[in-house]
Parts: structure tokens; sequence; C-alpha cells
């Protein structure tokens, strides 16, 4: 593979950055594996694509997310209890609607996932855009299969941040980082 492979492998983009030349991976997340504040964080970091050397906060330049098992999320026991999901009834007075969080869990367990996705991500007219590149499952099953994802390790974002810190890493960096990262 050479340099200029590698690199474009890595960084994900060929020349200049813009939405229709860069290379957006495929990620799956096992709602199994994490609480609900945790998964939402990775999640959020991909779909945003501050993994990437080339992030720039006003493009959409992230990578696709696949959330799979979403009914059966961890979350604190006090959090079960408590936790509310909120929205008003247009033109209603009074309108407010609550719905409690084991309730939304098992009518709607990808709204659960979606919601705490969406909260995390920059409040702006890109949330919109960023959350279409979110795809949340009820059971393991999805029919992204043929994309290849690359499921995300609880330590991505710690091998992520072990890059050299000069300004083009060397071959051999670039290398042991992506066997790390893809091992």
């Amino acid at each position: 593979m050479s340099t200029q492979a590698v690199l474009q492998y890595l960084h994900g983009a060929d020349v200049t950055v813009s939405r229709e030349n860069t290379f957006r991976r495929w990620w799956i997340m096992d709602a199994r594996d994490y609480t609900l504040g945790k998964l939402a964080s990775l999640a959020c970091r991909l779909i945003m694509g501050k993994h990437k050397p080339i992030f720039d906060r006003s493009l959409v330049l992230g990578d696709f997310v696949i959330v799979t098992n979403a009914p059966e999320i961890n979350v604190a026991r006090k959090s079960q209890d408590t936790k509310l999901y909120r929205y008003h009834t247009a033109g209603y007075p009074g309108g407010l609607v609550e719905t409690p969080y084991m309730k939304m869990l098992k009518e709607k367990p990808e709204e659960v996932i979606r919601r705490a996705i969406s909260g995390m991500l920059p409040k702006n007219n890109l949330r919109k855009e960023r959350m279409k590149l979110l795809r949340v499952f009820r059971t393991s099953e999805h029919p992204h299969l043929a994309e290849e994802p690359t499921i995300v390790r609880a330590d991505l974002f710690e091998v992520l941040d072990q890059l050299p810190s000069c300004s083009l890493p060397c071959l051999d960096c670039i290398l042991s980082l992506s066997r790390q990262i893809f091992s």
C-alpha cells in the first residue's frame, strides 16, 4: 500500500475537504455493551467526524454509525425511574406530554438512542444532516452488511489520541496505528 493510499485511508479525503470527495467509514455499535450516555458520546464523535484530522465543524464530514439491539441499552437504575421525555402538542394550552423512560423504551427504543445522540450534537443547522448518518435498529440484524462496518472498540479514541504530534506522521507510525485500531 502506497503512502498516499494509507494517508487517504486514515484521513478520509483525497485532495480537498468537501462532502463529495470524503470517504465515509461505517461503524457499528452494539447497545448491550454501553450505557446510554457513553454510546451517545462515542456515536456523536464519529458522526461529527472529530476522529478525523480533516475535522471541520462547519461541514458534515463524519462517518455512518449503526446502533443495534436498541431495547437492551443500559442506564442507571435512578434514570430508569426518573427520566422523562417531553414534548408540547401544537396549539393546545397546557399540552405538555411526558413519557417515562421505561414506556418509551418499550414502545420506541430507537427514539431513546436517537434523542440522546441528537441532544449531544451542536444545536445548529447541521444537526439534521448529521442525524442522517445514524442508523438505529431493534435487533442485531440490519441491511448494511454490504458496507462492511467496523466494530467500535471502547478504547477507540484513546488509540486515536496516540497519533504522533508531527504535522505529517511517518508511514510506519500510520501503519502501526491502523493495525491497533482495526485489530
